[in-house]
């Protein structure tokens, strides 16, 4: 068996001194989905803030490809794997669907690039397909609801 995309080890975290989830374990593998469910409160959103590196873990480790997604990998390499996409999003107005969707390519690119590539530009086009917002590329997203 291939080792997990991502394990959780023993995942301890919360806010200061205050400790919100205990001691979380699991492991997905590459085409797995995961679900975190459970009431307000419970925890979900600060196991999602420790696995984005948002939040410092207390105690535990969490391994990203086999690799110590706090101590071996840099932000950047953490942005071209992984993201959140918290539920109340703030968004800048004016943006394009197809120009949101390409801030999704700004942590493959070097800090210096301000146009996409080609290659970038052909991702972009390939998720707004893959999740049927093609046709609507060109619309504000405020329009978007």
């Amino acid at each position: 068996m291939r080792e997990p995309i991502l394990q959780v080890e023993d995942l301890s975290g919360g806010y200061g001194s205050r400790t919100v989830v205990r001691q979380v374990s699991f492991s997905v593998q590459q085409g797995q989905w995961l679900s975190i469910v459970g009431p307000n409160g419970s925890g979900k959103s600060t196991v999602l803030r420790l696995l984005s590196r948002v939040l410092i873990p207390q105690a535990g480790r969490v391994y990203l490809d086999g690799r110590d997604l706090h101590a071996q990998l840099t932000p950047k390499q953490v942005a071209r794997q992984l993201a959140l996409l918290p539920q109340q999003q703030r968004i800048p107005a004016g943006l394009t669907v197809r120009q949101l969707v390409s801030l999704g390519r700004s942590p493959h690119q070097p800090w210096w690039a301000w146009q996409l590539t080609p290659a970038d530009r052909q991702r972009v086009e390939w998720a707004l397909e893959q999740t049927g917002l093609g046709s609507l590329a060109l619309r504000p997203n405020s329009r978007i609801t």
